[in-house]
């Protein structure tokens, strides 16, 4: 009989917290943990993960999407249990997701070059507009499919001006 020795040893620690911190643990939710063994343990594997990485993009993004992921998870409870829904805040949570995305993607290998630059922007400015147009969707209606249903025709008011002047910029150019 063969024993394995490869597996790593674990080693017992004991330690005191406060009350205070063990109810903070005790209603922290985790991932794959429950007990506050597991918790703790996973409090260590990421820290020793962010060490590692350090401030890499794939472990930002990763950090941010578990952050979108779980209030994504609460305003849906929530909502459950009020029987309501927002189209506009499930899209602008997932928008935000998507925009975080590009802005932790590695945009350039190295050094930057005229293309990579321009192609960053227009990636940028893709996620920016469908944001704008989006909500332009949501505006023509009197009932957007909201909370409060008038909030983004209130909220396009206030800007109605400015929007004006651009589409005289806008219309102007194109002569």
């Amino acid at each position: 009989m063969q024993m394995v020795t490869n597996v790593p040893k674990s080693i017992p620690i004991s330690l005191r917290i406060s009350e205070e911190s063990a109810a903070f643990i005790s209603q922290l939710e985790i991932k794959d943990a429950v007990t506050p063994s597991e918790k703790i343990r996973a409090i260590i594997r990421n820290a020793r993960e962010r060490e590692e990485e350090g401030n890499a993009p794939e472990r930002l993004m990763a950090d941010w999407h578990d952050h979108l992921q779980d209030l994504q998870h609460r305003v849906g409870a929530a909502e459950r249990e009020l029987k309501i829904h927002s189209e506009f805040v499930r899209f602008a949570l997932d928008w935000q997701n998507q925009f975080a995305h590009e802005i932790t993607q590695d945009a350039f290998n190295g050094e930057a070059s005229m293309a990579d630059l321009a192609d960053f922007e227009n990636r940028l400015a893709d996620q920016a507009f469908r944001l704008i147009d989006y909500i332009a969707r949501l505006g023509v209606t009197t009932s957007a499919p909201c909370y409060n249903p008038a909030l983004v025709r209130e909220k396009l008011k206030k800007n109605m001006d400015l929007l004006h002047l651009v589409e005289t910029q806008v219309t102007k150019g194109d002569e």
